[in-house]
């Protein structure tokens, strides 16, 4: 799960703004590590946009977007960032990649075959 955005960031007395955006990021990182999560930060400073990848397991693509936003938006909130303009589960910002898929049998859905197996036990 992708989601690419741009920052705002204010100024600090004495600091640029580079130094500001890496020192915030590393703060989320951490906070990402604390949450336990699969998760990477891709930082353009040039144009001021990061891009936060963060793996989940879900059984649909809103679940998985419900998990990864909240996972990103409580990291940004404890490293002391604000995100006023974050964007809902059902926004173009998300990026969803399917990384594997595990099925299981449901043994009520199965076909129950007719008569004995063949070379099962009597």
């Amino acid at each position: 799960m992708d989601l690419t955005g741009r920052m705002h960031v204010v100024e600090e007395s004495g600091r640029g703004v580079d130094e500001v955006i890496t020192e915030r990021l590393d703060q989320v990182m951490d906070e990402l590590m604390t949450l336990q999560a699969d998760a990477g930060i891709d930082l353009e400073l040039s144009s001021r946009e990061v891009t936060f990848d963060v793996l989940v397991s879900a059984a649909n693509p809103l679940s998985a977007v419900a998990q990864a936003s909240s996972l990103l938006r409580t990291a940004v909130h404890a490293a002391g960032g604000g995100t006023p303009d974050w964007p809902g589960p059902d926004e173009e910002a998300w990026t969803i990649t399917l990384v594997s898929v595990c099925s299981k049998p449901v043994p009520e859905l199965m076909p129950q075959p007719e008569g004995p197996l063949v070379g099962a036990p009597a």
